[in-house]
């Protein structure tokens, strides 16, 4: 018998929005600079909490490489599918034995095979699932705080602007993450940003501007 393992999305949550620094076998933060697109979601969320609660670097600086950590998670959700399928915590090998033993100890060489791959499947299936729902919550959490960042001084909407345009691969997709940041400003029911134009000035205020939040 296959026993289903399921993480409930408000637990993932709260989990994210905590420190995960404590503990052994943590992974060390790295600098931001130093950051690779495929590091282990540990690291990366490793590193994030440690720009988060450094002392000695500002809230424009931290708002700033925040958009490192948007651009990292952003690439992944645009660039992959969350797998399909149940994630079992013990799986029953294909001769019928009992759930959750270990494959040296199914004799049939043909059977230890199959049950070999179907382990290394229901792995591979739960860091997937793992790994997307996680980056989802922390673009979430990273979008929101920007917004809250925003809203405190007009001035701060030229200090993401720039930051996105560094970390961004191109142009595009800096808009991009703008408009998500809109769209995310909208369900706040706050202000709009007003994001720099070309010339570097802020535009003037338009109502029309705003995304409406969803229903």
């Amino acid at each position: 018998m296959n026993i289903k393992f399921e993480i409930p999305l408000i637990l993932l949550a709260t989990a994210l929005m905590q420190s995960p620094l404590q503990g052994q076998g943590a992974a060390t933060p790295v600098p931001v600079a130093d950051l690779k697109d495929e590091d282990s979601f540990d690291t990366i969320y490793r590193s994030y909490v440690e720009v988060q609660i450094d002392k000695t670097t500002t809230d424009e600086i931290k708002s700033a490489l925040k958009m490192r950590f948007l651009v990292i998670a952003h690439n992944y959700i645009k660039t992959h599918t969350r797998p399909e399928g149940v994630v079992w915590m013990n799986m029953q090998p294909p001769d019928g034995s009992m759930s959750g033993v270990a494959p040296e100890a199914v004799k049939d060489p043909e059977m230890r095979a199959k049950y070999i791959k179907m382990l290394a499947e229901n792995d591979a299936r739960g860091e997937g699932q793992a790994r997307y729902d996680s980056l989802i919550l922390l673009r979430k959490e990273i979008l929101a705080s920007s917004v809250l960042f925003l809203n405190l001084k007009p001035g701060n909407a030229k200090i993401i602007a720039e930051a996105l345009a560094k970390y961004s691969k191109d142009a595009a997709q800096a808009t991009e993450l703008k408009k998500l940041i809109d769209t995310m400003a909208a369900e706040k029911k706050s202000q709009p940003p007003q994001w720099p134009t070309s010339s570097g000035e802020a535009p003037a205020p338009n109502s029309n501007d705003a995304v409406k939040p969803q229903p």
